[in-house]
């Protein structure tokens, strides 16, 4: 019972082409039973009147009353002889009138005069029976033709129809399904073949699948399947480089930690016990600044996009300042805003802080004291513009083409760091679909990163 109720495409087709074939027959009968109304009523009144006509011509053939009589009495027990071979009950008559109104001959009772209303009527009464009414006209004689054939009704019309065209459609269904359902069944062959070959691959194996695919249909399938595996080999290679540059970057903090450990343990003096405790501690604080940048790193490398929200660019950048110019003051260092009071933007609200933070923590890291740093915010059009400017030392043409490249440190500094910070802002800029650049600083010194986003990405 399961596999009957069980979801399958094959079913699906083969139920879709048999609501077809229905409603393929449903409108068929009603377009034959349609035509078959409008075609009734005109080819009864074709007949009446060419038998009415050629009557008319016959009669006018006889010179005598008497002629003309005995030949329409047999052209009536002709016309009854043909009415008895039909299933219904019918009936027909003929009447035989001269100019002048007289009776020549009449099947029904009629009176020895042409009824009034008989002359200008297509539907005539008699003693409660409803005729049709087609006449003709001789040189001598006026002939009225009156039957009681009626048109056949709706139900007989639709049973009539419904059975000569279900008979026709049984014969064809079996002819129609058979190679809808072979069509179909082959036709899922090679998704088939296509599955098996995905469940064979070995779980390492993450190479594209030929693109020569035979059948059109299955083409963007594939094409789909050597996206899907190729961001599954870029992901993989993040995953990797992540723990190769975290064992890699964390070898010194660790292998400084051990060191002025095994130095602690064995100092004999004061002196000695709190230089290695604060080395120890300087290792402690750069090994955790290190995986905490590479956790914002990993976190930004994600293809996730579910923290987009309605941001007040002004708001947060005022939030993340604040805690750092107690500290910048301490050292000398004017750090400034310079935005208008709100500045909405849609976007993720970490990869901004990302930005912020890393970019006026590089800052404060190179600029010496007097410095200024000067963090300005601009909106024009639908673009939103940070920019954080310095007068510090500045970074050369050729080391702003790497600056943003993971790990890497300008020589020369003397400035410990992981090398990350840059890199963070970039990866955090190309998650807001934004760019940044670099310009010069302030009065010829120093240098300046600008960052655009647009207002809703």
């Amino acid at each position: 019972m399961k596999r009957l109720f069980r979801q399958s495409l094959v079913r699906r087709i083969l139920i879709a082409s048999m609501l077809s074939f229905v409603l393929i027959f449903m409108v068929l009968a009603a377009v034959i039973a349609y035509q078959f109304f409008r075609q009734q009523d005109g080819v009864l009144d074709v007949g009446r009147r060419a038998f009415a006509d050629s009557l008319c011509q016959v009669l006018e053939g006889y010179e005598t009353d008497a002629q003309v009589r005995a030949a329409a009495e047999g052209a009536q027990r002709m016309f009854d002889a043909q009415l008895r071979q039909l299933q219904r009950p019918l009936d027909a008559h003929i009447q035989v009138w001269a100019h002048d109104g007289r009776r020549i001959y009449a099947s029904l009772d009629f009176p020895e005069h042409r009824p009034p209303g008989l002359a200008s009527a297509t539907n005539f009464n008699w003693h409660g029976q409803h005729y049709s009414v087609t006449s003709a006209a001789s040189s001598r004689y006026q002939i009225d033709v009156l039957d009681s054939i009626t048109v056949l009704s709706e139900r007989e019309v639709v049973m009539e129809v419904l059975g000569d065209l279900l008979l026709k459609m049984l014969i064809a269904f079996p002819l129609f399904l058979l190679p809808t359902w072979l069509a179909v069944h082959s036709g899922l062959k090679p998704l088939g073949a296509l599955s098996k070959t995905l469940r064979l691959r070995p779980a390492d194996d993450l190479t594209p699948f030929s693109s020569d695919m035979r059948y059109e249909e299955l083409r963007p399938v594939v094409h789909s399947l050597n996206e899907l595996m190729g961001r599954l080999r870029h992901k993989i290679k993040q995953e990797q480089a992540f723990v190769h540059d975290a064992a890699h970057e964390l070898q010194t903090p660790l292998a400084v930690i051990a060191n002025q450990t095994h130095v602690l343990a064995a100092a004999t003096s004061s002196k000695e016990r709190a230089e290695a405790h604060q080395n120890a501690e300087n290792a402690i604080e750069r090994a955790g600044h290190l995986v905490r940048q590479m956790v914002a790193l990993a976190s930004l490398d994600s293809d996730r996009h579910d923290d987009l929200n309605t941001l007040d660019v002004a708001a947060e950048v005022r939030e993340l300042l604040a805690p750092l110019v107690s500290g910048a003051l301490a050292r000398g260092i004017e750090l400034t805003l310079d935005s208008p009071d709100s500045v909405p933007l849609y976007g993720d609200k970490g990869a901004l802080h990302s930005i912020v933070t890393n970019l006026v923590d590089n800052a404060l890291r190179y600029i010496g004291g007097g410095g200024h740093i000067q963090v300005e915010i601009e909106q024009g059009g639908d673009v939103v513009t940070l920019r954080v400017r310095d007068d510090g030392p500045g970074i050369s043409p050729a080391d702003r083409e790497r600056v943003f490249d993971r790990y890497y440190r300008i020589a020369g500094t003397g400035i410990s760091g992981s090398g990350l910070g840059l890199a963070i802002v970039k990866q955090a800029v190309a998650r807001m679909r934004g760019a940044i650049r670099i310009e010069e600083g302030m009065n010829g010194r120093g240098c300046s990163f600008v960052v655009s986003l647009l207002v809703r990405a």
